[in-house]
């Protein structure tokens, strides 16, 4: 009788840690899951749209030699989500899932550089329209506004512009099935995979390794400089 009961004990012990691991194996692949829809929707659309909407203006604004308040604010918002995400992915890879040991924190300075860099021509417009405060400035006065740009402003803007280029390039080389369909890739059928275990998938450390990596090689060009913001920043 006694060696029924610890049979019985032992099998309903098995059956409680075989439903404990079974939960916990379920609640492991909802949140992979979850972590990769979300890595795969910022990637593609929180990351590469403002890379693409950045593009359209820097060449409208490049043509025209001039820049609109609507255009401003727009390259204030987007290059601010770039360096959002990218901060928040560069530290994942590095910190949290230690997928690589090279991704160094410095990388997102250059898009932060970028957002800083129309934060400070903001800031000069606003002050010879006679406003201390940017925002206020932006607020209060119409979209449709334009100012010329002086030469030094032109030339950053075209390096901006080529810098976001490159950034492009890396998403075509690392995302180009789901993102550049008339490339040769195949259309949304193609995302499921990045939806369910897209996390455990090299394509977004890829991509910032190659933003990071072409970054640096465009930096070459210019005389000690380490970051963007060493080019940009010196209004």
């Amino acid at each position: 009788m006694r060696q029924k009961i610890v049979v019985v004990v032992i099998f309903l012990l098995f059956i409680a840690l075989s439903s404990t691991l079974y939960y916990q194996y379920k609640e492991n692949q909802k949140y992979i899951s979850y972590l990769s829809s979300t890595t795969f929707t910022d990637f593609s659309s929180r990351i590469h749209s403002p890379i693409q909407y950045n593009r359209e203006m820097y060449s409208d604004i490049i043509e025209s030699e001039t820049i609109s308040i609507y255009q401003l604010e727009q390259l204030l918002r987007y290059n601010s989500a770039i360096s959002r995400k990218i901060h928040k992915y560069d530290k994942l890879a590095l910190n949290t899932l230690n997928r690589i040991d090279d991704i160094d924190d410095s990388f997102f300075r250059n898009p932060e550089s970028i957002g800083n860099f129309f934060i400070l021509f903001a800031k000069s417009l606003s002050q010879e329209d006679g406003y201390k405060n940017y925002q206020a400035w932006l607020l209060e006065t119409d979209d449709s506004k334009e100012y010329p740009l002086n030469q030094s402003q032109l030339e950053k803007i075209l390096i901006i512009q080529s810098v976001n280029e490159l950034w492009k390039q890396s998403f075509l080389e690392h995302l180009g099935d789901v993102l550049y369909p008339d490339k040769g890739g195949v259309r949304t059928s193609s995302t499921a995979k990045y939806h369910k275990n897209g996390i455990k998938d090299d394509y977004w450390v890829n991509i910032i390794l190659s933003m990071k990596e072409k970054t640096n090689e465009f930096l070459k060009s210019y005389e000690s400089a380490d970051t963007l913001g060493d080019i940009l920043l010196d209004y």
